[in-house]
């Protein structure tokens, strides 16, 4: 097996960064939050069902998978201008 120096590690880590894209809606209330939520699940989580038909387990998924890696989920949110919602991970998993 070939061993992968760090640097290599760390620049393939901000090849696959620098596709990420970060979803912005333009207004900050609940209904808005929740909408931008869905989309990101669902853009993250590849499904089979068709548009509409899922059973809401995505950001469950999501949470669980971000937390055993040692991440977060973060949000920042400002009335009139748009939330923002990204995800953290850190280079080493965690060892548990």
């Amino acid at each position: 097996m070939e061993r992968i120096s760090l640097k290599e590690q760390i620049y393939a880590l901000r090849q696959r960064l620098d596709r990420l894209r970060a979803l912005q809606a333009p207004q900050a209330g609940e209904a808005e939050i929740q909408q931008v939520f869905f989309i990101l699940i669902q853009n993250a989580i590849q499904t089979t069902k068709s548009d509409g038909q899922g059973i809401g387990l995505g950001l469950c998924i999501l949470n669980r998978i971000v937390t055993r890696y040692g991440g977060k989920i973060n949000v920042q949110s400002q009335l009139e201008t748009g939330t923002t919602f990204w995800v953290t991970l850190p280079i080493q998993m965690k060892r548990t």
